[in-house]
């Protein structure tokens, strides 16, 4: 198999960065250095969890071509680790103009053939390391003893009253109710409709 002939930026691993209940999208870039126009395929272990835009082409001579991975919306687990992989393959295209890629695809042999792998790499990000409780710390204020001494006569005085408002009312004591809490339901993850998802490979 020829050496890749395309320099890729990343080299080794693809990183995206938290949180990921949104698409997150991190970029490919492609550059050709020589002088013939090469063809390029996007591959990668996970076709379904990734959208990408281009995910084949040509890059012509001298020429760079940026290639958007969209990673879609999931629950993120510190504990799972990815094992995503991406490939790159690549092809000269000797005869200049190109009719059909896939014709070219189909007509390429291992020996014409180039290709670089990437490793998935996922970024939780300080905005997820904010969302766990575990990570975050409850500030206190310790209260001095003379102000702590004014609270406690405010609270008895406030207690003595409490009844005489009532006889002179002539309601009884009652427990305040408890407004219901309306809570939110939890707003599902958007999901990009994607026509361009890349092609699989086996690592």
């Amino acid at each position: 198999m020829p050496t890749q002939i395309l320099q890729i930026k990343p080299e080794l691993e693809l990183t995206f960065r938290g949180p990921f209940d949104k698409v997150v999208t991190s970029t490919l870039r492609l550059r050709n250095p020589g002088s013939d126009v090469v063809a390029f395929k996007v591959k990668t272990t996970a076709p379904k969890r990734y959208c990408v835009r281009p995910n084949s082409g040509l890059v012509q001579p001298n020429s760079e071509v940026e290639v958007a991975v969209m990673l879609q919306p999931f629950e993120y687990d510190p504990a799972e680790k990815a094992r995503h992989k991406f490939m790159v393959q690549s092809l000269l295209v000797k005869s200049g103009a190109v009719e059909s890629l896939d014709e070219l695809w189909k007509s390429a042999t291992a020996e014409t053939l180039m290709d670089s792998k990437l490793k998935v790499v996922l970024d939780p990000g300080t905005d997820q390391a904010r969302a766990d409780p575990t990570n975050q710390a409850t500030a206190t204020s310790t209260p001095s003893p003379a102000g702590e001494k004014q609270n406690q006569q405010q609270q008895q005085q406030a207690a003595a009253k409490q009844p005489q408002k009532q006889q002179q009312d002539g309601s009884s004591p009652t427990a305040p109710r408890k407004e219901p809490s309306a809570r939110q339901p939890p707003r599902p993850a958007v999901r990009i409709r994607c026509a361009a998802y890349s092609r699989r490979f086996n690592a």
